[in-house]
């Protein structure tokens, strides 16, 4: 189960399995995957993904705001005089002038334009922190479906002892019941030869049991 296991890196630069990964709430570097772990990577991937909406809606109406801010002043600087009013701006003798409108909306978009680009500035900042949390933190899917293979990876290891454990057991019973049977079918059978002693004929049936036997362990180095 190297998958959901991991130690912290040795002298070598090594290391056992290889879940390790790096908490997003707390930044710090975190070893193998509990199913404590995995609900942990579930929550905070559903709270980047809240952060990321949240984040989209508020600089969603930032720039709708900043759009109204530039109609606004545009209606604005169009009640301006559309004439220099006697001031030239750069131009030979004069001839060429700047009117309140144009200073006005110049200034309109200049201004606007340096809050869209703030606005922009800390909106990457902040896609940047969230992608690099995402990428460095434990990917929920992975270390769940890790967890649970590892898991029935190890109910097969228990299983298959199982078995084995099972199947040992039986063959140790039947060998000690073919034993028991051997020694309960030997004491009987002398015993009888014993009681038939005074008949004459045990000498008879003991040449025969002998024989019996000769011929089974013939038959088995035959098999």
């Amino acid at each position: 189960c190297s998958l959901v296991a991991a130690k912290k890196k040795d002298q070598g630069g090594g290391e056992e399995g290889r879940a390790f990964y790096t908490d997003s709430d707390n930044g710090e570097t975190k070893y193998g995957y509990t199913y404590s772990d995995v609900v942990d990577c579930w929550d905070r991937d559903i709270n980047r993904q809240k952060d990321q909406s949240d984040q989209d809606q508020l600089f969603g109406f930032l720039n709708v705001g900043w759009d109204a801010r530039e109609a606004l002043g545009e209606i604005a600087c169009a009640a301006l005089p559309a004439h220099n009013g006697g001031w030239a701006g750069i131009g030979a003798g004069g001839d060429v002038g700047y009117s309140f409108q144009d200073l006005c909306s110049a200034l309109n978009i200049g201004l606007l334009g340096v809050l869209r680009g703030v606005t922009n500035s800390i909106e990457l900042v902040k896609n940047f922190n969230r992608q690099k949390s995402d990428r460095d933190d434990c990917k929920e899917t992975t270390a769940g479906l890790s967890r649970i293979f590892c898991d029935l990876h190890c109910i097969r290891d228990a299983v298959k002892a199982g078995d084995q454990a099972i199947l040992d057991s039986m063959e140790k019973a039947a060998r000690i019941q073919t034993a028991n049977t051997k020694l309960l079918v030997e004491y009987n059978t002398n015993l009888i030869l014993d009681r038939l002693s005074d008949t004459g004929t045990a000498s008879t049936l003991r040449q025969e049991q002998a024989q019996a036997e000769a011929e089974a362990r013939e038959a088995q180095r035959h098999m």
